[in-house]
């Protein structure tokens, strides 16, 4: 996490970054947090590929109040982290606000049925 901390910060600064993949780079709700706060003012990067890392709720909600604020990524991949339904309820709010983010996967995290429930009011 304090290596992708250091990174996010460059995401401040740093608009011409396109693509940011951390993939199975063990990124927790620390690592998630700073990239959240980054994405809320970075409006370069179009992909964020955070898949199989150990990102909980936490972490899931500081990214989903970060890409509220943003209005270019148009890819976002969490799939294989550790969040439950919770993280999910509030990414279905973000959505209805986010009209910029065109492929988000959430596969294989424990959202279980009731996550599963907000599904249908992410258009």
């Amino acid at each position: 996490d304090e290596g992708l901390s250091a990174l996010a910060r460059c995401l401040l600064t740093n608009t011409n970054l396109r693509t940011l993949s951390t993939c199975g780079c063990g990124v927790g709700d620390m690592g998630a947090g700073a990239v959240a706060a980054a994405i809320a003012e970075n409006f370069g990067l179009c992909t964020l590929l955070l898949r199989q890392n150990e990102i909980r709720d936490q972490g899931a909600d500081a990214l989903w109040r970060g890409l509220e604020q943003n209005r270019c990524l148009a890819v976002l991949d969490v799939s294989r982290n550790l969040f439950r339904a919770h993280g999910v309820k509030l990414l279905a709010t973000v959505l209805q606000r986010n009209h910029f983010l065109r492929v988000l996967r959430v596969e294989n995290n424990a959202i279980g049925n009731e996550g599963g429930s907000a599904v249908p009011t992410w258009t």
